[in-house]
């Protein structure tokens, strides 16, 4: 079972485990099914079925969470007594708990950014593209992205590019180079709201607009931010 809120990971660890069992004869033993779609016994049949010219082979479902209890139901025959030429993949999405039984054979992975472990995670990709990103730049590029890994990852490859042989990325870099999310500007927005500035508010308003972004869809996210503001002093209150 893969959780977790970091779906650039989840992607690199499947692909290892189908680069581990499967090796030269992936293709015809790597199987993917979407959770809207597929049925429990359809997903336990195919992983019980024999590989083709291999040991294993690997099923992964996606969107695991889209399964109904009734096909959940329908898989844990299976998942008690599952074959042992085949690894079956439950990818759940961001925050799903999933209730399975099976007990040891079941393996559990989470796949998210631990609290305060972005700008080590940004410097760490960046390493991997044989470049050394400064405190600043990385936390300049989660100001500008977030901190999904598959985002920060594209931006550092196009960074690098730009790069060649200059091996330092600073601040300035990132910011030259990194096009703003609609995630930084919406919390530009609602900085300049809180701090009571028209000016910078109507600046960053208009970039929205000329992106595309629907007004109501603004309004959400501004309305979202504030409740959770409001939760938090009401908890703070009570001393939560």
């Amino acid at each position: 079972v893969f959780t977790g809120d970091q779906a650039f990971l989840i992607e690199k660890a499947v692909a290892e485990l189908r680069e581990k069992l499967l090796g030269p004869s992936g293709d015809i033993n790597f199987i993917t099914y979407s959770g809207e779609s597929a049925s429990g016994k359809e997903i336990a049949d195919n992983a019980s079925t024999y590989p083709m010219f291999s040991k294993k082979k690997l099923v992964v479902v996606k969107n695991a969470d889209k399964l109904s209890a009734k096909e959940i139901s329908a898989l844990e025959p299976y998942i008690s007594s599952p074959s042992p030429s085949a690894c079956l993949v439950l990818v759940f999405g961001e925050g799903k708990k999933p209730k399975l039984g099976g007990g040891k054979n079941v393996a559990s992975f989470d796949f998210s950014m631990e609290k305060g472990s972005a700008v080590s995670a940004v410097r760490e990709e960046a390493r991997k593209l044989g470049y050394d990103i400064t405190r600043a730049g990385a936390d300049a590029l989660i100001g500008l992205v977030g901190e999904d890994l598959q985002e920060i990852h594209n931006e550092l490859v196009k960074i690098s590019i730009y790069k060649g042989e200059k091996k330092t990325i600073g601040p300035e870099d990132v910011e030259a180079l990194t096009k703003k999310t609609k995630f930084a500007d919406v919390y530009q927005l609602i900085n300049a709201i809180s701090r009571k500035d028209k000016r910078a508010a109507h600046k960053v308003l208009g970039e929205l607009e000329s992106a595309g972004e629907e007004p109501l869809s603004i309004l959400g996210l501004i309305s979202w931010r504030f409740r959770l503001i409001w939760r938090a002093k009401e908890l703070q209150e009570k001393r939560l």
